[in-house]
C-alpha cells in the first residue's frame, strides 16, 4: 500500500515520520522525546495523522508508519470495553519471520506491547541465543486485546480482529510464520491441536498472503511452523524439560528455513 499517497499531513509532519521510520523503543527505554503517532480517517476515507508525544502510553510502538491502521480505538468486538491498550505488535517492517501468540495478558494490556511479561522475557532470551540478532522478526498476537481473565480467544472476537493480523503479515511479507501455541496454529493454519502438530511445517490459510507474493511453496501460501506458546514453558507450567528443547529446536529449524538452507 502507497499510504503516502493519500496522507492529510500536519506542518512539518513528513520530516518527522521520515525520522520515525523503522524506529521501535525497546523496553524500559527512555522515550519521552521520541514523536509517535496516531491515525484516523476522514469522511473521505484519507488517512489523519496527528503527531503526539509519546510520553505515557506506546500504543503505536512497533507500527511502522506504513500500515497507518487507527486500531487504538477500535471497537470492532466486545474486548474493546475492558481493555487499557491496544496491543499492535513489535519489531520492524518488512521481517523475514512473523511471530504469532494468542492474545495479550494484563501487563501486555498495561504497556501497549506484546509479550512483555515473564512469558515474553523467556521468549526474547531464546530468541536472542537461537538466532543471535540474525533474523528480522515482527512479533504479534491473534488478538488485539486482553479476554477478561486471559481465556482462549473467541471466534467472533478473532474474526473482529483477523484484519489487523492480515495487514501485519502483508506488511511483512515474511518467508515463515511461527504459531505459538494452538491459538495461533488454528488461526494461522486451520489446523487443532499444538501438541499433534508442534514441530511440523504447514500451508498457512491463503487470506493472509499478499496477492503477488510468490514463496516457491507448492501450496501458493506462507509456510507456518507450530511451536509452544512461551507461557506454556514457564516454571510451574511446563510438564517436562524436553518441551523447552523442543521449543529451541523449532526456533532453530525457523532459523534455517528463513536463511535458505532445507528445512
Amino acid at each position: 500500500m502507497d499510504a503516502a499517497a493519500n496522507l492529510i499531513l500536519p506542518e512539518g509532519a513528513v520530516s518527522t515520520i521520515t525520522r520515525a521510520r523503522g524506529y521501535f523503543p525497546s523496553e524500559g527505554r527512555d522515550v519521552d522525546d521520541v514523536t509517535v503517532f496516531q491515525f484516523d480517517f476522514d469522511a473521505e476515507g484519507k488517512v489523519r495523522v496527528n503527531p503526539t508525544s509519546a510520553r505515557g502510553s506506546m500504543k503505536w510502538a512497533g507500527a511502522t508508519v506504513d500500515l497507518m491502521r487507527y486500531w487504538t480505538t477500535c471497537k470492532r468486538c466486545r474486548l474493546a470495553k475492558g481493555r487499557t491498550n491496544v496491543v499492535y505488535g513489535k519489531g520492524g517492517l518488512p521481517a523475514e519471520v512473523v511471530l504469532v501468540g494468542e492474545a495479550p495478558g494484563a501487563q501486555e494490556d498495561r504497556k501497549g506491547l506484546p509479550f512483555v511479561g515473564p512469558a515474553g522475557e523467556l521468549l526474547m532470551r531464546e530468541l536472542k541465543v537461537q538466532w543471535n540478532d540474525v533474523v528480522a522478526h515482527y512479533i504479534t498476537n491473534v488478538l488485539g486485546c486482553k479476554p477478561p481473565g486471559n481465556r482462549i480467544p473467541m471466534p467472533d472476537e478473532v474474526e473482529a480482529c483477523a484484519p489487523r493480523l492480515r495487514e501485519i503479515v502483508q506488511a511483512a511479507r515474511p518467508k515463515a510464520i511461527l504459531a505459538l501455541g494452538g491459538a495461533a496454529l488454528t488461526v494461522l493454519t486451520g489446523e487443532v491441536g499444538i501438541t499433534r502438530w508442534r514441530g511440523q511445517w504447514l500451508p498457512g490459510v491463503g487470506n493472509w498472503l499478499p496477492p503477488d507474493c510468490d514463496t516457491g511453496d507448492e501450496a501458493d501460501s506462507i509456510p507456518v511452523l507450530a511451536t509452544y506458546h512461551p507461557a506454556a514453558l514457564l516454571p510451574g507450567r511446563i510438564r517436562n524439560a524436553g518441551e523447552l528443547e523442543s521449543f529451541r529446536t523449532d526456533l532453530r529449524a525457523v532459523l534455517r528455513a528463513v536463511k535458505g538452507e532445507t528445512r
